[in-house]
């Protein structure tokens, strides 16, 4: 584990750990990092966990942590996420409701649980099950669920609740809570009706990165059949930073967004970016980041032209203070596949032909090109001092930071 500096790259600390099959977390708002070797057979034997201070690389703690259910052949736990102090488990036995189980570092007994409610009358859960970063968050100190609930009546009917997602005559309502990681208390809960948007989970990439002093949790709708909400971290209020529409006006009922708005890019108090695809912008077609404001004005937009990035890249985007940045592989021979894995840097208020290209990794056709589309899509990272580009395909691996 090597840490750098960001504006110059300078290696600050770096800490080496016994081989063995390992997890990396870094936790705390990056505070700590955690490294977990893990037992030679899941399941069997203690995780060692080294606690470092990422400030320092100094190693502040280590613990042995126990299976969480071992022995118990009923029962079944993976683990979601953590802090430094807490674990959070998927936990689920025989004969009990599925809950989210919190455990401390080094010890086995529950220190809190998470259940959706059941009063008989709704049948609420998580659409499958609990996965991090899609139903689960955590954010400082506070864990960030969302599930659903409908008519149990009904749900029966249909054979599960998020099955009835699609249709506009069904009532059906997602629910966010916020739990404190110390209590385990529900300190807020924002639930709305989404008959007809489809299923709903938190936006990938949060939280964002922001120089807000609160932060907001996002929620959209998998199909895009209804409008992101954009909820005040605090106490799950939605009126200092509700979603406009992207260039014009949403349909009638309020909550469905203009045909060719695609994703929700960026969101905070200030407002949120949004993502469409523009036929009307010029030669060639373009893709649009929306600056929107809080009262649904579109402020500011910035323009990349489609052939510069793959659709797929465009999960990656960063916004920045004054710009846009997506990280693509852009194809310079059809018959070789070659590629050169680039930044493109966009800025807001500037035309579609206004941004400019950094060329980061020349991949060879084949086999590189290949593995380039199937580990996911590389990510640009706002971090102080720079942007930092990760390219998981090149060997060895390479951590390029953009600066300027």
């Amino acid at each position: 584990m090597t840490a750098l500096d960001g504006t110059s790259g300078e290696e600050l600390w770096s800490h080496r750990h016994p081989a063995g099959q390992t997890e990396v977390a870094v936790v705390d708002g990056g505070a700590r990092a955690l490294v977990s070797l893990l037992p030679p057979e899941e399941g069997f034997g203690d995780r060692r966990v080294t606690e470092i201070d990422t400030a320092t690389g100094e190693v502040v703690g280590e613990t042995a942590e126990p299976p969480p259910a071992s022995g118990d052949e009923d029962t079944s736990a993976t683990l979601l996420d953590r802090t430094a102090d807490m674990r959070l488990y998927t936990w689920d036995a025989s004969g009990e409701p599925d809950r989210i189980s919190a455990r401390p570092t080094g010890a086995n007994d529950e220190a809190w649980s998470f259940r959706v409610p059941d009063d008989g009358v709704r049948w609420c859960g998580a659409e499958h099950e609990w996965y991090a970063g899609e139903n689960v968050v955590l954010i400082d100190d506070r864990l960030v669920v969302l599930y659903g609930c409908a008519d149990a009546d009904r749900a029966r009917e249909w054979g599960f609740p998020w099955d009835m997602t699609g249709d506009p005559d069904e009532s059906f309502t997602v629910t966010v809570a916020a739990i404190d990681m110390d209590t385990g208390e529900v300190v807020w809960e924002e639930g709305w009706d989404t008959a007809g948007e489809g299923s709903f989970h938190f936006a990938p990439g949060q939280p964002f990165p922001t120089r807000e002093e609160h932060l907001v949790v996002a929620v959209e709708s998998g199909s895009g059949q209804g409008a992101p909400r954009v909820l005040d971290l605090r106490d799950g209020a939605r009126d200092g930073a509700r979603v406009g529409a992207p260039p014009s006006e949403p349909t009638a009922h309020g909550s469905e967004m203009v045909e060719g708005y695609e994703r929700l890019v960026d969101a905070g108090h200030d407002g949120t970016v949004l993502l469409t695809q523009d036929d009307d912008s010029g030669e060639p077609a373009a893709w649009g980041f929306h600056r929107v404001s809080p009262e649904g004005e579109t402020t500011a937009t910035a323009w990349i032209p489609e052939q510069l990035v793959y659709s797929a890249d465009l999960e990656g985007a960063a916004v920045l203070d004054g710009s846009v940045a997506v990280l693509s592989g852009l194809s310079l021979d059809d018959d070789t596949e070659d590629r050169v894995i680039t930044a493109v840097i966009a800025p807001f208020g500037g035309e579609p032909d206004a941004g400019h290209a950094i060329e980061l990794v020349y991949a060879h056709g084949g086999s590189d090109a290949d593995e380039y589309r199937d580990v996911g899509t590389p990510r640009l990272v706002p971090v102080p001092g720079s942007v930092v580009a990760y390219v998981q395909t090149t060997e060895p691996m390479v951590v390029h930071g953009l600066v300027g």
